[in-house]
């Protein structure tokens, strides 16, 4: 193996239509393997010592289309807790692992619900780095209605 055959072999991932992130995934692979087999001396030198991982594609977060949205919250409309959770996170946009960590305590609701901007509710979460944040909630989450 040398590292014109691993050079080739990134270039066949890539013309398969891997994604960056599984080539990147598949170089670390290699160079774990190689780097282990050369310092058990298997191997007289590691080949895969100057590869470089490609860079992973940065994509944009799919959004729902109104279809879709509105075919989502016909799915659990009929169950009042997967409505309420399901609204929760497609209005305040937070991450899936931030609303399974929810506590009671974290929702704060005002006493009445109207229109009006301080009459809102808002969230305390705990996000990625153990950062904590507000989150304002407008008037659908604030306000779940009871379905059935």
């Amino acid at each position: 193996m040398t590292p014109a055959d691993l050079v080739a072999y990134l270039a066949h991932l890539d013309t398969r239509g891997l994604a960056g992130a599984t080539r990147r995934r598949k170089t670390y692979a290699a160079k774990s393997l190689f780097g282990f087999l050369h310092r058990a001396g298997h191997i007289p030198h590691n080949p895969a010592q100057g590869m470089l991982p490609p860079r992973s594609e940065q994509t944009e977060p799919r959004v729902l289309s109104v279809a879709e949205y509105q075919a989502l919250l016909r799915a659990c409309s009929h169950h009042p807790r997967d409505a309420a959770i399901t609204e929760l996170f497609l209005q305040t946009g937070i991450r899936l692992s931030e609303l399974t960590r929810l506590q009671v305590g974290d929702v704060q609701l005002p006493g009445r619900i109207t229109r009006e901007a301080e009459t809102v509710g808002r969230l305390h979460i705990l996000g990625r780095g153990r950062k904590a944040r507000w989150i304002p909630l407008n008037k659908k989450p604030a306000a779940p209605q009871r379905h059935g």
